[in-house]
């Protein structure tokens, strides 16, 4: 492949998976550009992707090499990114974790983002740093159970999705029980928050 000119290279990356593309750069100096521009180029992640190939490198170690910080740090190669998939996180991802994700990835338009029963991994208060994500115009949220937050001196209340994020939406998707579909539907409501087009709820 070192043979290859260098626009057939970023040809044959864009088909591969993005450590591929990492550990490809590690083979020359040359390679490395070629890499980090084939990188740049992605315009889609996949957390479970990203972790897969993680867990066969490092079993032991997996829940180390997979914190937040290591993926945001991986995410700022990819500054062109369109589509962000979480799922299955194997540690909490905090509010500061989503603020850090909404400055790597700037240009993204479209957030997917998986809870199960047995993968509980948003933390709280969390979604406020959705506000970060600037071009976010599609949002899917599927398993999210919004948490009780109380704060001295001041009224408990449920947690909910930023109205900033919520006005700039064209597409917003929730897959989560009765209750929680009702809290998000009910706070649009109550707080006059004008959707652009097109909440999809679905009960699960």
């Amino acid at each position: 492949m070192n043979e290859f000119p260098n626009e057939l290279k970023v040809k044959i990356l864009e088909e591969c998976q993005y450590l591929d593309c990492m550990a490809f750069r590690a083979t020359s100096s040359k390679n490395y550009d070629v890499g980090n521009y084939a990188l740049s180029r992605k315009q889609s992640f996949d957390f479970r992707h990203f972790a897969e190939r993680k867990w066969r490198e490092n079993e032991k170690k997996k829940r180390q090499n997979l914190i937040p910080k290591k993926m945001i740090n991986f995410v700022n190669y990819m500054p062109n990114l369109q589509k962000i998939v979480l799922a299955d996180l194997p540690c909490v991802f905090e509010l500061a974790d989503m603020i850090a994700l909404g400055k790597a990835a700037p240009q993204l338009k479209k957030f997917v983002i998986i809870q199960t029963e047995n993968s509980q991994w948003i933390g709280k208060e969390a979604f406020l740093g959705l506000v970060y994500f600037e071009r976010l115009v599609n949002l899917k949220i599927s398993g999210w159970e919004p948490a009780s937050i109380s704060k001295k001196g001041w009224t408990p209340y449920f947690e909910t999705i930023p109205h900033g994020t919520l006005q700039k939406l064209v597409t917003l998707t929730i897959a989560c029980r009765q209750e929680t579909v009702s809290k998000v539907l009910q706070h649009i409501l109550d707080n006059g928050v004008f959707m652009k087009k097109c909440v999809k709820a679905k009960v699960v």
